[in-house]
């Protein structure tokens, strides 16, 4: 099912309401090989810089230096948020820390409230009927799980351990939920959609996100 029309405007950095120690996933400049980073806001002054903590340069190709380019991004309340910007000073007292040109344009887009990303994650289902599945698709209230075979019949109870990698850090969430659906696939395999039973609040934050990580990497991986 075709997904709906990705709703984007523009904002300010007010306008995104984050609070000092909020998290925002720094982008190098395309001369650093190593990926993206989370840092944190330290703290800015309107219209003239922002301040985040230093990310973690130890795998990167390189370090920021003063002129770099950078890709800001991050997500508050139901939104997720992008701007560039512009490495004015790195301050190494008295803590390391970085000096952004203040962003003069920010983009928004509206997350939906079961916003589902593509995925491709090896699980084992638990149970006297254990069998490997995939997880291609998730959201904080489901997911799909793929198979050879069905992996369990509309009604039947699932559970099983899901690992995912959250700002670079390796995580494990326990799921159990419902058999809604499932279809034949053009392969010969089946795939299921499961609706997860109501998740303790921390297995729940974690799974949004990873969703809304997700979407900042990996803009088209929407379902």
């Amino acid at each position: 099912m075709a997904s709906n029309p990705i709703e984007s405007s523009t904002s300010t950095f007010l306008g995104m309401g984050l609070k000092v120690g909020d998290r925002m996933q720094l982008d190098p400049p395309t001369k650093i090989t190593g990926g993206a980073r989370v840092v944190r806001l330290v703290g800015y002054t309107e219209d003239r810089s922002l301040l985040v903590s230093m990310p973690d340069e130890k795998n990167w190709s390189g370090s920021l230096i003063e002129g770099d380019t950078v890709l800001v991004r991050t997500f508050s309340g139901r939104k997720a948020f992008s701007f560039n910007s512009r490495v004015l000073r790195r301050a190494v007292s008295p803590y390391e820390y970085l000096h952004l040109e203040f962003p003069s344009a920010v983009s928004s887009r509206r997350i939906r409230r079961a916003e589902r990303v593509r995925t491709d994650i090896a699980v084992q289902l638990k149970g006297a009927d254990a069998r490997a599945v995939r997880v291609t698709n998730l959201s904080a209230t489901g997911a799909e799980l793929r198979g050879s075979a069905a992996a369990g019949e509309v009604g039947e109870t699932l559970s099983f351990t899901l690992p995912l990698k959250l700002h670079f850090v390796d995580i494990e969430v326990q799921c159990e939920g419902t058999v809604r659906n499932a279809h034949s696939l053009p392969d010969g395999g089946v795939a299921c959609g499961v609706e997860f039973a109501e998740l303790d609040n921390q297995s729940w934050i974690m799974l949004r996100s990873y969703v809304y990580q997700h979407l900042l990497d990996s803009p088209s991986g929407r379902v």
